[in-house]
Parts: structure tokens; C-alpha cells; sequence
């Protein structure tokens, strides 16, 4: 891999990716990649939350929660939907569905549940995540949301330790998985769970659609937008090829159901760097996140840089520590991209992302 002359970013081809990151085209696989490389260091840090998870934290609980959703019925090309925010959870039951060929569906809130019966009519939804207030605030929408998706049999309320009648509250869930798992992995080659589970494994395409969003049009109704593993992976390497060898996080801050969200994780966990959570964007708490944490990489479209620069405090604010500003979408402006470059040492747009679909 060499270095541009032009504008200082590797070149990486599709050659490379063929050639060079073949152990990386499966979301799962690089995971795994990097919890056996570097199991200690850090993978995923919730601001909000301020839990913490090493690689080898995240690759193990991510494979309990698929050992239980296969206990639980789920086959390949199943759906799990999540009203989720971006939080360590959302992140663990998304990498948890990729590594047993279920396709993980984002979705907005405000989204009409009549719409998403509509959009996901052939599909079987299995299991969905709330969060905990969302049924105090719609006291319906349990039945509502089971009336929109018949196949639904697991809906998983996280943030609550007291989830309404019909639901598992999430930190349960999530521990009873790594006890289920381990009970699994005493029985060996008797588990019948875990058979499956490695089988599973071997079904998986690297086309295969692995993470879904709605996506509505004008007087259209919504319609199922889907990502492969390939897609996803190969934008993760040109993405990397602007600046982020150097970098040591990446800050996660589009809106929990824009599938950009699970494409900034996937770059770091691609790339093998600490994400940062941010559950929401907020133009100052990004800006103090840069400020509070080493080497960081911003990805991010441009109504969020541009919202970054509007803010007071930006230009007295220390950017040492942003190593590389990475604006995805459509191409922007001269001016635009000339203070993107200001803003960072390694700095780029991408206009073409994803690649493959």
C-alpha cells in the first residue's frame, strides 16, 4: 500500500481488499480478528453509561447473546429490530446477530408502526429492544408493536430494571446469556445450541444483507434499506485509508437510526480502534469528546461538522488530540472541504461510500 501524492491518504483498491483484508469481509470475523490480537485493550466505551468493554469482553458476550438468540429460535435471515439509541447494548446485540446471519433493523421511533408492518410484511421479526421509558411514554406500544410484527416473541426493554409485563429487562437479558453460554460450552460437542451456532457461522455470505434501515420517500411508503457484510467492510477500508492508521478512537454520534451509526463502529472495529459512544449528537459534547480523549477520528456528514463549526467555543477549543476529520455523503463545496483540512491534520471526503451495496 502506498501514499498519494495528491492528498496524503493510502491507496487502497479493490485489489487490496481481495488481496490484503480477506479476513475482514465478514462484520464478525473482524471482530474476532481483533479480540485474538489485542483481547485486553479497550473496544467500546459508552459516554453516556460509562461502561467499558475490552475486545475479548466484546467478542465473548456478543457470541453468548447469539448462542441465546439461537436458543431462541432465530434462523439466518431473521430480524431483530432495535429502537436502541447508540449505546454499548446496541452495539453487542448488533454484532451478536451478524455472527448468526440475522439481519439487525434500526429503527426511528417516531416511525409509524402501521409503516413498519408494511415495510418488513415479508419478513420475521423475532425479537425487538426498547428502551425503558418508551412504554411509559406510549402505553401501547407493546401490543401495538406485536400487532405490526406476528412473528415478535422477545421484546427486551433495557434502562429498566422493572420492564412492563410482556418484556426482559436488557441487563438481564444480557447476563442470562453469558450463563446460558457457559452452561452450553461445559456440555462441548454435546450442545446441541452451539452446534448450530458453528454451523451458522459457515452459512454466512459476505453478501449476505446484515444490517437493515427504513428508509421513506415522498408519498412512498417506507422501504427496507439493506447493507452486506461486503458493503460495509469495503467502505471500512477506503474509509481507513484517510488517516485513520493514526488514530486511536473513533467517536460514534449519527442518529441511532442512520445505518452510518453502525458503519462508524464497524470502521473501528474494522481498523481495530477504541469506539467512543455518544448515544446522540451533540455538536459540544463531540467538540469536548475531541478535547477529553487522544487520537481521535471524526466520521460524520456534513450538517454535523458544519454544526461543529458553529459553535462558540470551536475555535478556542484544542485539537490537538483529532487526528483526522472524515466527511461522508455528497461532495461538498471548496470552501468546505478547505476547512475540514484546517480542522484536522488528516483530513478527507468521501462522496462515494458505501461502495457496494
Amino acid at each position: 500500500m502506498t501514499r498519494s501524492n495528491q492528498n496524503g491518504w493510502t491507496e487502497l483498491t479493490r485489489d487490496n481488499y481481495e488481496r490484503d483484508f480477506a479476513d475482514r469481509h465478514l462484520l464478525d470475523e473482524a471482530l474476532a480478528n481483533q479480540a485474538e490480537t489485542q483481547p485486553q485493550a479497550i473496544a467500546l466505551t459508552d459516554a453516556v453509561g460509562g461502561v467499558s468493554y475490552t475486545w475479548q469482553e466484546f467478542e465473548q458476550t456478543t457470541t453468548a447473546i447469539a448462542a441465546k438468540l439461537i436458543d431462541l429460535g432465530f434462523e439466518k435471515g431473521d430480524v431483530f429490530a432495535s429502537y436502541l439509541p447508540m449505546q454499548a447494548e446496541q452495539a453487542l446485540l448488533a454484532y451478536s446477530c451478524l455472527k448468526i446471519g440475522a439481519l439487525y433493523l434500526v429503527l426511528n421511533p417516531q416511525t409509524d408502526l402501521q409503516m413498519l408492518a408494511d415495510a418488513v410484511a415479508e419478513l420475521t421479526v423475532k425479537a425487538c429492544a426498547i428502551e425503558g421509558d418508551l412504554p411509559s411514554r406510549e402505553p401501547d406500544f407493546a401490543d401495538n408493536l406485536k400487532a405490526a410484527c406476528p412473528a415478535l416473541e422477545t421484546l427486551i426493554c433495557f434502562g429498566t430494571a422493572d420492564p412492563p409485563a410482556g418484556c426482559i429487562a436488557g441487563e438481564s437479558f444480557i447476563e442470562d446469556a453469558r450463563i446460558f453460554a457457559k452452561a452450553e460450552y461445559e456440555k462441548g460437542m454435546d450442545s446441541d445450541v452451539l452446534n448450530r451456532f458453528t454451523m451458522r457461522g459457515m452459512e454466512i455470505d459476505e453478501d449476505d444483507p446484515a444490517v437493515a434501515q427504513l428508509v421513506t420517500r415522498t408519498e412512498k411508503k417506507p422501504t427496507l434499506h439493506t447493507l452486506s457484510h461486503r458493503s460495509i467492510s469495503y467502505s471500512n477500508m477506503l474509509i481507513g485509508a484517510i488517516g485513520l492508521e493514526d488514530a486511536a478512537c473513533i467517536i460514534a454520534n449519527l442518529p441511532a437510526y442512520d445505518l452510518g451509526l453502525l458503519g462508524q463502529l464497524a470502521s473501528a472495529v474494522f481498523w481495530g480502534k477504541r469506539t467512543l459512544l455518544m448515544r446522540s449528537f451533540d455538536a459540544k459534547q463531540t467538540l469536548d469528546a475531541v478535547a477529553g480523549n487522544e487520537g481521535v477520528a471524526l466520521i460524520g456528514k456534513p450538517e454535523q461538522f458544519q454544526a461543529i463549526w458553529a459553535l462558540d467555543t470551536y475555535a478556542d477549543c484544542d485539537r490537538a488530540t483529532l487526528t483526522a476529520a472524515v466527511c461522508l455523503g455528497s461532495e461538498p463545496a471548496t470552501h468546505f472541504t478547505d476547512r475540514l483540512t484546517y480542522m484536522a491534520p488528516a483530513a478527507g471526503c468521501r462522496s462515494d461510500l458505501p461502495i457496494l451495496s
